[in-house]
C-alpha cells in the first residue's frame, strides 16, 4: 500500500505540474503586449483609413482651386498627412480645411508647401487662415 501511495503522488504531483506550465502556456498566448493596447492593427483600421484618405482625395479634387495640384494624401489611424506643393498659402490652408470636413479625421499634418512667392515659411497666417473670399 504504501508503494502505491507514493505512486499516486508522484502521478499527482506530475499532472498539477503539466497543468500548470499548460495554463502558462495558454495565458501567456492570450496575452496582448503594450504595443497592441495602443496601436490598433485590424482591418477595419485600415480600410477606415482607406476610407478617409479617398474621402479627402474626392474633396480636394471637388475644388476647382485645388485639383489640379498635386497633394498626396496619408491616413494613419485616423491622423491625416497632406504632402506637396501649392501655388498659394490659401491652398494650404483650403486643403486643411476640406480634409479637416470628412469624418473620422482626427488631426491633420500639413506639410504642404508654396511653390514660391509665399511668406517667410511658405505658410498662411493662422490668424485668418483664409485670406481670400
Amino acid at each position: 500500500m504504501i508503494k502505491d501511495t507514493k505512486k499516486c503522488k508522484r502521478i499527482f504531483w506530475m499532472t498539477a505540474l503539466f497543468s500548470g506550465a499548460l495554463l502558462c502556456t495558454v495565458s501567456a498566448c492570450n496575452s496582448k503586449s503594450d504595443t497592441e493596447h495602443t496601436q490598433p492593427t485590424t482591418i477595419g483600421v485600415d480600410v477606415d483609413d482607406a476610407l478617409i484618405t479617398a474621402k479627402i482625395k474626392a474633396e480636394l479634387l471637388k475644388d476647382d482651386q485645388i485639383k489640379s495640384l498635386k497633394i498626396s494624401v496619408a491616413t494613419v489611424n485616423g491622423r491625416v498627412t497632406l504632402n506637396g506643393f501649392v501655388d498659394d498659402p490659401y491652398q494650404i490652408a483650403l486643403s486643411t480645411n476640406l480634409a479637416m470636413s470628412v469624418d473620422g479625421v482626427k488631426s491633420i499634418n500639413n506639410n504642404l508647401v508654396v511653390k514660391s512667392g509665399a511668406g517667410k515659411d511658405g505658410k498662411p497666417d493662422m490668424k485668418n487662415p483664409n485670406p481670400r473670399p
